[in-house]
C-alpha cells in the first residue's frame, strides 16, 4: 500500500499542468497579453475590472512560473520579463485594443491607483514597456 505523502507531488504537477493548459488555451486566439502590477488588490476590485471588460478581453491572475511556462516557445515569450511580482494578466482576443485597455485604466483613475499600472505587454510580437502603452491605447480601433 502506498503512503498518501507520496502521491502529493504528482498531485501538485498535475495541478501545475492544468493551469499552465488553461493559460494556453487563452494564448491561442489572443492579439495581445499585458501584464498589471496588481499588488494590494482587492477580490471585490478584481471583480469590478472583470465586470468591466469587454468580452473579448479577460483578466487572470496566475502564477508567474505558470504563465512563464505558457508562453515558452511560442510568439508571446517576450513577455517573460515582466512575469515578476504580482501581476494579474489581460488577455484581449480581438484587435480592438484600446476598449479593452480603457477599462483598466478608469478603474485606476476612479481608485486612485497610479502606481498599479501596466507591466508591459506584447503585441503583433513586439514588446511594449509601461512608458509605450499610449501607443497601443491611441492605435485607431476598426469602427
Amino acid at each position: 500500500m502506498r503512503a498518501v505523502g507520496s502521491t502529493l507531488p504528482s498531485i501538485r504537477a498535475a495541478a501545475e499542468l492544468a493551469r499552465q493548459e488553461l493559460l494556453r488555451r487563452e494564448l491561442v486566439e489572443c492579439q495581445l497579453v499585458a501584464g498589471i502590477w496588481c499588488h494590494g488588490f482587492t477580490v471585490s476590485q478584481l471583480r469590478s475590472i472583470r465586470a468591466s471588460l469587454p468580452p473579448t478581453a479577460r483578466l487572470v491572475v496566475a502564477k508567474n512560473s505558470d504563465v512563464a511556462a505558457a508562453v515558452a516557445g511560442t510568439r508571446w515569450e517576450a513577455v517573460r520579463p515582466f512575469a515578476r511580482g504580482m501581476n494579474a494578466w489581460l488577455f484581449v482576443r480581438s484587435d480592438e485594443i484600446p476598449p479593452a485597455l480603457r477599462p483598466y485604466r478608469d478603474f485606476q483613475k476612479e481608485w486612485k491607483l497610479q502606481l498599479n499600472d501596466f507591466t508591459g505587454a506584447v503585441f503583433e510580437g513586439r514588446l511594449y514597456s509601461p512608458d509605450d502603452f499610449a501607443q497601443l491605447e491611441s492605435m485607431p480601433t476598426r469602427v
